[in-house]
């Protein structure tokens, strides 16, 4: 499977079905690929794809990370607060240039705190890791940030 980029431009019409299909014709008719498209695959565009007598298939990825950012709204006070913390270091490069110190004073290697990005569901998997790495393998860390806490969130609430 592969894929390409036949075009890409500036497009101020409404996003309605009728105006996306004529775009995609308008790129597909520059490159005489109109007969040689066999499927869209796309997170939506469904009745533009539809109205151009393609067949669609939704996007997997696309399809995954809703499903995961379904299931992050279980924990989202949890992740609220850890957003929270890896936002005040990365705004505040004295607390991070004390954590990076604490961190190699202790001996441990220089962890990077990552923001999450709800389009890429891993970010969030990665950020509440390396929080968790962070704090627990510097307890003095923890003290650089008020209301952080040093251990692994459980389900109880946080006060």
């Amino acid at each position: 499977m592969s894929s390409i980029l036949i075009g890409c431009q500036h497009f101020t019409a409404r996003h309605t079905a009728v105006e996306m299909s004529s775009l995609l014709i308008e790129q597909v008719n520059k490159w005489g690929l109109v007969n040689k498209i066999t499927m869209i695959v796309s997170d939506n565009m469904v009745a533009a794809v539809r109205l151009c007598q393609w067949r669609h298939f939704p996007c997997f990825a696309h399809s995954i990370n809703l499903i995961v950012q379904s299931a992050l709204e279980e924990v989202k006070p949890i992740l609220g607060k850890v957003k929270a913390i890896v936002k005040y270091f990365k705004r505040s490069t004295h607390a991070l240039s004390r954590l990076n110190d604490i961190q190699k004073q202790g001996g441990y290697s220089v962890l990077k705190l990552k923001q999450n990005y709800p389009t890429r569901w891993n970010s969030t998997f990665d950020m509440s890791r390396n929080k968790k790495r962070v704090l627990e393998s510097q307890p003095a860390g923890s003290s650089l940030y008020p209301s952080a806490q040093p251990t692994t969130p459980s389900a109880q609430p946080m006060g």
